[in-house]
């Protein structure tokens, strides 16, 4: 008899295409997996996989997928349906970037209390950590970059607001005063770096490194916006940052735009994730549907975290 974790194992080697990161995405062992996968085939009487350097399905496999896909979808809209039988979910789990939570979420969440009755709980990660969680079913929905994550087809995406990533620098920085800067002039200023491995500083790397110069002036690498923001409104050095961290230092002048020349474009694209079998969901649609209501009369605090007179929490969504 067909078991419901042997679809899992199956429908997440397929998407994956490998067996140890199908495991990591399950929290099983790849033993496991595997035994998972070679009993669903005993009762195919079918070979699914094929195994070697790389792990594609066969043409048994590949029959099967569009089944099983549909299979664990409806019996997760069936959990579902039996979860929102008894009454309005009034709780949701929600995963964001560090800098999303920090720069853009807090006033949202004020007006969701405010709106809605919905209750959130939030934790943080990299981009493609949070929207993994949301692939897993570990949390109802997640606010990240679209740029830095890979979605699956069964993944609903519904596009939040832009952000890029700009130089600043001290007011009483001599580049403040020559009003840009050159690409070849920028490599050799001190720099106040994001931590190099992550997402967000790779295509600032790509852009600073040449081969002439392979590594660029960086004095400090810190992993916190407030403290490099900080450093460099003491003179330590210039940063690049994202705009949505900026929006109080921009607009007071404790901290000022740099101009590049020629300009580089380092856009970002944040996004709500959330499953497309969720979408009926009371507590994913109540979510969607603040938000677009915030963005209405708020996106200027959205994108840069500064209130101004007139900001205010907008009517309710849902009671």
């Amino acid at each position: 008899m067909l078991q419901l974790s042997q679809l899992e194992a199956f429908l997440a080697v397929a998407r994956e295409q490998s067996f140890s990161r199908a495991a990591e995405k399950l929290y099983i062992t790849q033993p496991s997996l595997t035994a998972r996968i070679q009993a669903l085939e005993k009762e195919l009487g079918q070979v699914l996989f094929t195994r070697g350097r790389t792990t594609q399905l066969t043409a048994a496999g590949k029959k099967l997928l569009p089944y099983i896909e549909q299979a664990l979808s409806l019996i997760e809209e069936g959990c579902h349906a039996i979860n929102n039988a008894a009454g309005p979910v009034t709780s949701i789990s929600v995963a964001s970037t560090p800098i999303i939570s920090s720069y853009c979420l807090p006033h949202f969440l004020k007006y969701l209390r405010a709106n809605t009755n919905l209750e959130v709980s939030l934790r943080t990660g990299t981009s493609p950590e949070v929207v993994h969680l949301v692939e897993s079913g570990i949390v109802d929905a997640a606010f990240a970059n679209a740029n830095f994550v890979k979605v699956h087809r069964h993944v609903s995406l519904v596009p939040i607001t832009e952000d890029d990533v700009v130089l600043v620098a001290s007011p009483r920085h001599p580049v403040v005063v020559q009003g840009s800067v050159s690409r070849r002039a920028l490599r050799k200023l001190p720099i106040v770096a994001y931590i190099r491995d992550s997402a967000f500083w790779r295509p600032v790397e790509a852009f600073l490194t040449s081969p002439a110069v392979p590594h660029p002036n960086i004095i400090l690498e810190l992993d916190n916006f407030e403290a490099i923001k900080t450093l460099v409104m003491q003179g330590m050095g210039v940063a690049f940052v994202p705009r949505l961290a900026l929006g109080r230092e921009l607009k007071e002048g404790t901290l000022v735009e740099v101009r590049i020349n020629p300009p580089v474009d380092f856009h970002r694209y944040i996004s709500l994730f959330y499953l497309r079998s969720r979408e009926e969901n009371y507590g994913i649609r109540t979510l969607v549907a603040a938000m677009q209501s915030y963005l209405n009369t708020n996106a200027a605090v959205f994108h840069t975290g500064v209130v101004t007179a007139g900001d205010e929490a907008g009517q309710e969504i849902y009671g």
